[in-house]
């Protein structure tokens, strides 16, 4: 008996012998397939062109037996390979039909050597025919199996995937359902009433407007209710109190009410002589300037006639005259104007208008003692190019045929003093054809007093008034050159 390598090796030498034979066939195919060109070629276009007959079916099918054979062949040798070698000697026997293969199987074979040569010729077309050759199939790896976390998750994640297209595929579906029914209530629809969708839109149009008024009372409500309070306010601080009044004023309860009449006929005349001092000639003119003053002034026996005036950047408006206004009817506003030297105390008697009124005036100097009584009227008034605040005095003993006051003998609390003073105004004159910005103040008056001492203090003071309402009324104007 041979050992299992002896017959291993033996079985090599048989495969190489066979190859060697079917290498030799082959070669001397390629010489015969030479002769048999033409023949062939002519034979596979007549092919072409007909049915194959019987003689081409039977050689194919012994092509296909010649390549099945070998197939086997090498199939066996495969399996011999993993089979044991017991096996191996048991099933190994001497065969001829393996070393030796008979003439009528090698002139299949080498028609089919000539036929592959010349369907790899250049300008024909062949198609492969017969069976591939088998390949044995690879074993998978085997992986090692999963832990239970992995599986659980693996799991997990298998069902997740599976909910969530399914979820996808009801969206789609109710989305497609959506879809269809949309579409056809927009093609089933009746056409609208013209008249309901009149009224819808003037519903909604009612409905805006509704909400547009309550939120117009409520605006209204609140301005009445802060005009309420500002006119509040603004009595109080007019009026005096009633035991300090009969204190500062003991002669109030013979004060008789002016009429309308006078009082339009005082404002004309007070008008009218504002005009006459702005355009007169009389004023003694100085280059004195203090603080951009320009003063004009005349001192004739005990009265006092002064104007000055000033340019401001700032426009003009309705702000200044308001607050020049304050000043001589507020009692705080009163207070901060003519400073600490100046004890004043202001009463309002009778009131026309918002614009009209008539206040009592009484100042004690803090030094002298020496104390000023006035009644005047104060009134203001929007001009052509600007506005005048004017103060004209209405005491009992400088005009005639008005009776203020009745059985009030002056020597008792001091001095009657007249007073006559006014603001003006007036937007600056145009230049080359255009406006210029800011405006032009006028303060101009005339006071009388007892002596010319005092006349003589009031030139003083006069200026000093004139600086202390540009501070309150216009503040300080600081530029840079």
């Amino acid at each position: 008996m041979l050992r299992i390598d002896e017959l291993e090796e033996v079985y090599s030498e048989q495969l190489l012998s066979n190859l060697d034979t079917i290498e030799m066939s082959m070669m001397l195919a390629e010489s015969l397939a030479k002769r048999k060109q033409i023949e062939m070629e002519d034979r596979i276009r007549s092919t072409r062109l007909r049915k194959p007959s019987s003689a081409d079916l039977n050689l194919l099918e012994q092509e296909n037996n010649v390549i099945t054979h070998i197939n086997d062949s090498l199939y066996r040798s495969e399996l011999s390979d993993s089979m044991p070698n017991k096996a191996i000697a048991e099933s190994i026997e001497p065969d001829t039909s393996l070393h030796e293969l008979p003439s009528s199987m090698l002139e299949p074979l080498l028609s089919l050597k000539a036929y592959k040569a010349i369907s790899l010729a250049p300008g024909i077309e062949t198609k492969d025919c017969g069976r591939k050759p088998f390949n044995l199939r690879k074993e998978k790896s085997k992986r090692p199996p999963l832990s239970d976390p992995k599986a659980r998750l693996r799991n997990y994640e298998r069902r997740s995937r599976y909910k969530r297209e399914h979820i996808l595929l009801n969206m789609r579906k109710i989305k497609a359902a959506t879809e269809t029914q949309i579409r056809d209530l927009c093609i089933n629809t009746k056409c609208v009433n013209p008249l309901v969708a009149k009224f819808v839109e003037l519903s909604k149009e009612a409905t805006l407007l509704a909400n547009h008024n309550y939120e117009l009372r409520k605006a209204i409500e609140k301005h009445v209710f802060f005009h309420l309070m500002l006119q509040l306010e603004y009595d109080h601080r007019e009026i005096t109190d009633n035991l300090l009044a009969e204190k500062l004023f003991p002669m109030l309860d013979s004060w008789r009410p002016l009429d309308e009449t006078m009082c339009h006929r005082l404002m004309r005349d007070s008008f009218l002589e504002i005009e006459a001092f702005s355009n007169s000639q009389d004023f003694i003119a100085n280059d004195l300037e203090l603080c951009g003053w320009h003063e004009k002034r005349m001192l004739v026996g005990t009265n006092v006639n002064f104007m000055f005036h000033k340019h401001f950047a700032k426009n003009c408006s309705d702000d200044l005259a308001a607050r020049s206004w304050a000043m001589r009817v507020e009692q705080d506003q009163v207070t901060r104007y003519f400073g600490h030297s100046l004890n004043v105390k202001v009463k309002v008697l009778q009131r026309y208008k918002n614009d009209v009124v008539v206040v009592r005036r009484k100042m004690k100097h803090m030094v002298d003692g020496w104390v000023h009584n006035t009644i005047y009227l104060l009134f203001r008034t929007k001009t052509s190019d600007g506005h005048i605040v004017c103060i004209r005095d209405m005491n009992p003993e400088n005009v005639e045929g008005l009776h203020v006051l009745t059985g009030y003998n002056p020597s008792q609390s001091g001095f009657w003093s007249k007073a006559f003073v006014w603001w003006k105004f007036r937007k600056l004159p145009k230049v080359k054809g255009q406006r210029i910005r800011g405006f032009e103040v006028e303060y101009g008056g005339s006071l009388s007093s007892a002596t010319s001492a005092d006349a003589a203090f009031w030139m003083r003071e006069v200026l000093v008034l004139a600086l202390r309402w540009e501070n309150l009324v216009v503040g300080p104007l600081l530029t840079l050159h």
